[in-house]
């Protein structure tokens, strides 16, 4: 796990949760609840909900796998299923078995009549397209389709978490200023994402899109927002992504060294932290490598990235919050 412990004693008050309940606290205990009351299926899938956006994977998985062996019907097994892919997905899982799983968890929705079932499924798929083959124009179809299942549904929590995506598709289509439209109005639809992995997801996105429009300061800004929150309210599994994303940030402002000792570290950290790199995020590195070498030197670069695989989480931590300043500055 991300920074264990992080935040523990300031919960926000009031956050909306990925499944649309109160806050973290409150979610647990609904989903503990549901278990005592026989509706052991539900409880283990919003367990596992909360457990992997806490960094919590092994035991995410866990609860996944429960609530699959305890789905009363087909509508609860489809649940089950993707609930179970999107912890495999995040887990860096092989995309075909991926694939398969989701494939069966849609005709399991179908066949139970389930609409909210439905629209998260056809969210895993897209989700493969857009970020584990790199696919934007694949993808946004299906985002398109879950967004409206979710609007229909009424989910707010859910209809502004598919927006997310379908703005990261739009920026990775040559329509930036459509996302960061898009991104803003995921931040302040709702007066409950404050604090919450709605809120995390679209700074980060933020932060992705500024960087393509070369808007450094823009983009470090948001980032640390989105770190700052995560950890404040115990989103540890949202930290990585933020983090995999603000080296480009320090090298757009002038802080190559910094940003090298920080990839180094995000490199030593994230399999143990998230699991195996998806396609997306490996174009990430990739360009984060290329980038450091042209700024400080095939030699220099590599030395540094080195020297930041050693550093603790309390020291790269304190790096991302207090970093030096620029070249010249």
């Amino acid at each position: 796990m991300w920074w264990p412990g992080a935040g523990a004693s300031c919960l926000p008050k009031r956050p909306r949760c990925c499944v649309g309940y109160p806050s973290a606290q409150h979610q647990a205990l609904v989903s503990k609840g549901l278990v005592s009351q026989g509706l052991v299926s539900q409880g283990h899938y919003l367990l596992a909900c909360l457990a992997q956006l806490r960094g919590e994977s092994s035991r995410a998985a866990g609860h996944a796998d429960q609530a699959l062996r305890s789905a009363p019907d087909a509508a609860s097994r489809a649940l089950a299923l993707s609930v179970g892919c999107w912890i495999a997905q995040e887990r860096g899982a092989s995309t075909a078995a991926v694939q398969r799983r989701l494939s069966e968890a849609r005709a399991l929705a179908q066949q139970g009549g389930d609409r909210r079932a439905l629209a998260l499924i056809l969210r895993l798929q897209a989700a493969q397209e857009a970020y584990h083959h790199a696919d934007p124009i694949a993808a946004l179809p299906l985002f398109e389709q879950s967004v409206h299942l979710f609007e229909q549904l009424g989910d707010i929590t859910q209809t502004g978490l598919r927006q997310i995506e379908l703005a990261h598709c739009w920026a990775q289509t040559g329509r930036e200023h459509d996302a960061l439209a898009l991104l803003q109005q995921c931040m302040a639809g709702d007066p409950d994402t404050a604090g919450s992995p709605t809120m995390i997801y679209a700074l980060t996105e933020v932060g992705r899109v500024q960087l393509r429009l070369r808007d450094a300061a823009a983009a470090e800004q948001a980032l640390q927002q989105a770190m700052q929150l995560a950890l404040q309210h115990d989103w540890l599994a949202l930290v990585p992504p933020a983090l995999l994303l603000l080296p480009q940030a320090w090298l757009g402002g002038g802080q190559p060294e910094q940003a090298a000792l920080l990839h180094g570290h995000l490199l030593a950290s994230w399999r143990d932290c998230v699991g195996g790199f998806n396609r997306l995020n490996a174009c990430t590195c990739r360009r984060t490598r290329g980038l450091l070498a042209q700024s400080l030197g095939p030699a220099q670069a590599a030395r540094l990235t080195d020297q930041g695989r050693a550093l603790s989480r309390e020291q790269a931590l304190s790096t991302v919050f207090d970093p030096k300043p620029a070249r010249g500055g």
